[in-house]
């Protein structure tokens, strides 16, 4: 478990946040992951919706931060998951978070 935990500093919350959402039954549901991250889409059993699982390929893929806020709220996710460094990093996403 120690290799686990110290291999990336998203792996508790990846694995929690993930298991959070297969136990409430959110596995399945239309999700987007905010994060440099891809892990929970597979751990949490999430469809992906963008076009790569790290949020930085879609920014360049989209041509800029604001252009990959707006396809995210096109698609409407019931879920969009995100961590505190992923927001400061990319923080263009918290106006539609506070918004819905």
């Amino acid at each position: 478990m120690t290799w686990t935990t110290d291999f990336d500093d998203k792996v508790l919350a990846d694995d929690r946040s993930s298991r959070w959402i297969r136990e409430h039954g959110w596995s399945g549901h239309r999700a987007v992951l905010w994060s440099s991250d891809a892990w929970p889409y597979i751990l949490a059993d999430l469809p992906l919706l963008l076009p790569t699982a790290p949020i930085y390929n879609d920014v360049v893929l989209y041509g800029s931060h604001e252009a990959t806020v707006a396809r995210v709220a096109a698609l409407d996710p019931e879920l969009i998951l995100t961590q505190d460094a992923d927001l400061q990093q990319f923080p263009e996403i918290t106006a539609l978070l506070q918004r819905r």
